[in-house]
C-alpha cells in the first residue's frame, strides 16, 4: 500500500506541475502573440498532433501495454530492442519525406504555413520519441521519472518558444521551433536516464539467445505489437477528427482569430479534467494490465475491472463540481489566465469543462478493453462521436461561432461516453468467471 500511495503522489505532483506550467504558458504566449498568431500556433500544434496520433500515440500505448507482457515472459531485452528498432526506423522514414513536402508546399503556398508545417514536423518527431520513453517508464511504474520529465518538457517548451520569439520575432513558426528545441533537451535527459536505469542496463547486458530462437522470438513480438497497434491507426484517423476537427472547422468558417480565442479557452477549461484523467490513467493502467496478465487468476482480473469502475465514479462526481464552478466563475478564471481580449469568450468555459470531462470519463473506461487487448472495440464509439462533432461543429460555427463549436464538443463527448459504456457492457460478457 505504501508503494501505491507513493506512486499516486508522484503522478499527482507531476500533473499538478504540468497544469501550473500550462496555465503560465497560456498567460505568457497569449500576451506575447495576440489572438490570431496564437490561433495559428495552435493549428501548428494540431498538425504535429496528426503525426503523433498516427505514429507515436499508438506506439506509446504499445510500450505501456507490452512492458507487463514481456516482463511476465522474462523477455524485457526483446521489449527494449523492439521499440528501439521501431523508433529508429520511424525517425529515418519520417524526416526526409516530411521536410520535402514542407519545402514543396512553400513553392505554392504563401505566408507562414510552409514554415509552420516544417516546425510542426520537427516538434512531432522529438516529442513523439519522448512520449515513447515516458510510456516505457510508465509501464515500469517509474513514476518519479515520468512526473519530472512531463513537467520539465512543459517548462522547456514554454522557455524555448519565448526565447525563439525574442530572437526571431513574434511568429507561430518560431514558437513551434522553440517547442521542438525544448522537447529535444528533455529527450537528452530521458535517454540518459534510460541508459543508466538498473533494470534496462541489466537486460541490455544479458547474453543474447541463440540466433535462430532470437529471430523467431523477435519476429513474434513485432507481430504482436503490429496487431495491437493497427486498430490504433484507424482510431487515430477518427481520433484526430474528434480531438482537432473543432479548431479546423472554426478556421474554415470563422478564421484564425476565432481559433485563437476558442483554443485559449479550451486549454483553460480542459486543463483540470485532462490532468485528473492523466493522473488516473497513468496510475491505473499498469496496475490493471498487471492484473490481466496474472496467469489464470480470474479474481485479480475482476479486481482490475472494479478499479476502473470505482475511478470512473469518483471522477464523475468531481467533474460535476468543477463544471458548476466554471459556470459561476468563468469570467474571473479566464481573465486571470489570459489577456482582456480573450475574456469576452469566457462563456465557452463551462461547455469546454463539461465536454472534456465526458470525453475523459470515456477514456478511463477504455482501459478495460485495452487490458483485454481489444483496442479495436472502441473504433466505433470514436467514429460516431467524431461524426457528431464535425456535423454539429459546422452548424455551430456557422450559427454561433466558437460557442457553437463548444456546444458541439459537449454533444460529441456525451455520445462518446454512452457508446463506450455500451461497448464495455458487451466486453463484460468475456469477463473471467
Amino acid at each position: 500500500m505504501a508503494r501505491k500511495q507513493q506512486e499516486l503522489a508522484w503522478v499527482a505532483a507531476g500533473q499538478a506541475l504540468t497544469l501550473g506550467i500550462g496555465f503560465l504558458s497560456i498567460k505568457i504566449l497569449t500576451g506575447m502573440m495576440g489572438v490570431a498568431a496564437y490561433g495559428q500556433l495552435m493549428l501548428g500544434v494540431s498538425i504535429a498532433a496528426l503525426i503523433s496520433l498516427f505514429i507515436y500515440g499508438p506506439l506509446g500505448q504499445a510500450a505501456t501495454r507490452f512492458y507487463s507482457v514481456c516482463r511476465a515472459r522474462g523477455d524485457l531485452g526483446g521489449y527494449i530492442q523492439a521499440f528501439r528498432t521501431i523508433h529508429t526506423r520511424l525517425l529515418k522514414a519520417l524526416m526526409l519525406p516530411a521536410f520535402a513536402v514542407a519545402a514543396a508546399s512553400s513553392l505554392v503556398i504563401e505566408g507562414i504555413w510552409p514554415y509552420l508545417v516544417a516546425a510542426a514536423i520537427l516538434y512531432a518527431a522529438v516529442s513523439g520519441i519522448n512520449h515513447g520513453f515516458i510510456s516505457m517508464f510508465g509501464g515500469m511504474r517509474r513514476r518519479a521519472v515520468v512526473a519530472v520529465h512531463q513537467a520539465a518538457e512543459s517548462a522547456a517548451r514554454l522557455s524555448g518558444a519565448v526565447l525563439m520569439m525574442l530572437l526571431a520575432g513574434i511568429s507561430p513558426a518560431a514558437a513551434l521551433v522553440g517547442y521542438g528545441a525544448g522537447s529535444l533537451l528533455v529527450l537528452g535527459s530521458l535517454s540518459r536516464v534510460a541508459g543508466t536505469s538498473n533494470g534496462l542496463v541489466h537486460v541490455q547486458q544479458l547474453p543474447p539467445p541463440a540466433s535462430g530462437n532470437a529471430n523467431t522470438e523477435e519476429q513474434a513480438l513485432y507481430e504482436e505489437i503490429r496487431r495491437y497497434v493497427l486498430p490504433f491507426l484507424v482510431w487515430a484517423a477518427i481520433g484526430y477528427a474528434f480531438l482537432h476537427g473543432d479548431r479546423w472547422m472554426l478556421q474554415g468558417v470563422r478564421g484564425p482569430e476565432a481559433v485563437g480565442a476558442y483554443v485559449a479557452i479550451y486549454q483553460i477549461g480542459s486543463a483540470l479534467p485532462n490532468a485528473l484523467i492523466a493522473i488516473i490513467s497513468q496510475y491505473l493502467e499498469p496496475l490493471v494490465f498487471e492484473r490481466f496478465e496474472a496467469a489464470d487468476n480470474a479474481e485479480r482480473q475482476r479486481d482490475g475491472m472494479a478499479l476502473i469502475r470505482k475511478a470512473t465514479l469518483y471522477i464523475g462526481l468531481f467533474l460535476t463540481l468543477i463544471v458548476s464552478l466554471a459556470a459561476t466563475w468563468s469570467a474571473e478564471i479566464t481573465g486571470f489566465v489570459t489577456t482582456p481580449e480573450f475574456t469576452r469568450h469566457a462563456g465557452l468555459l463551462a461547455w469546454i469543462v463539461a465536454a472534456t470531462g465526458l470525453i475523459g470519463l470515456g477514456q478511463i473506461l477504455t482501459i478495460q478493453g485495452l487490458a483485454m487487448r481489444r483496442p479495436s472495440a472502441y473504433i466505433g464509439p470514436k467514429a460516431v462521436a467524431a461524426g457528431v462533432l464535425l456535423g454539429a461543429a459546422f452548424f455551430g460555427a456557422t450559427q454561433r461561432g466558437a460557442e457553437g463549436v463548444a456546444m458541439a464538443l459537449t454533444a460529441a463527448g456525451t455520445v462518446y461516453l454512452v457508446s463506450v459504456l455500451a461497448v464495455n457492457t458487451r466486453l463484460s460478457r468475456y469477463e473471467p468467471s
